[in-house]
């Protein structure tokens, strides 16, 4: 069963959606944000679902200080923090009035991940867009916090 503790701490546990690519980066340390139009405010333990042709949950992430910030700041930001190109991020957040910038700390890639078809025989698993809170997905949070 789910451990009564866990129920009572302050983290909110969600299943983010990523691409490969970006958890590669992540990895490697040259990304060290995450940009998302849609987010939680709040600090969050973040499980790392990598869609299709890899459909694994392969590790996990806290994303905390997570902020708001208009085209141009984000987009000085972004070129300031990743000596790339002002436009890149101003061409991509310009359809909005800005996006969430969150920072990524305390990565851990499993030794062991878990392929959709094990994922999809839990109880409350669906392969999110973006991202899903699995506070009340007790089986799947579960599962995933098995895994190393």
């Amino acid at each position: 069963m789910y451990k009564q503790e866990k129920l009572f701490s302050n983290d909110r546990v969600i299943l983010l959606t990523l691409k490969e690519e970006y958890f590669d980066q992540i990895l490697n340390g040259t990304k060290l944000h995450e940009f998302r139009f849609r987010f939680p405010v709040e600090d969050v333990i973040a499980y790392i679902y990598l869609p299709s042709p890899i459909k694994k949950v392969v590790g996990k992430f806290r994303l905390s200080n997570t902020r708001f910030l208009d085209i141009k700041t984000i987009s000085d930001f972004y070129h300031k923090t990743y000596e790339k190109p002002y436009s890149e991020m101003f061409d991509w957040v310009t359809p909005r009035k800005g996006c969430y910038v969150s920072d990524i700390t305390d990565v851990m890639a499993f030794e062991k991940c878990i392929n959709y078809e094990e994922l999809i025989g839990i109880k409350g698993f669906s392969a999110p867009q973006q991202y899903m809170y699995l506070e009340s997905k007790l089986e799947l949070l579960e599962v995933l916090e098995k895994l190393k």
